[in-house]
């Protein structure tokens, strides 16, 4: 958040729930709310939402030009 003010609103508002709600493909995985107040900023990790993600075996597809 760009200033003090708006800090309140914000980490009231962007609960998990909030955050279920706007990315519905979220509702079966596991989230986790990290308040930063320092940096006035609220992060979330949703454990599983990549898959098995790019840096598994076999995840990562090499781009082959032309």
């Amino acid at each position: 958040m760009r200033s003090d003010a708006a800090w309140p609103w914000l980490v009231h508002t962007l609960t998990t729930d909030r955050l279920r709600a706007l990315l519905p493909e979220t509702a079966p995985l596991a989230v986790d709310r990290a308040v930063l107040p320092n940096l006035r900023a609220v992060n979330f990790t949703v454990y599983g939402i990549l898959g098995e993600g790019a840096a598994s075996p076999g995840g990562a597809v090499a781009w082959k030009p032309g």
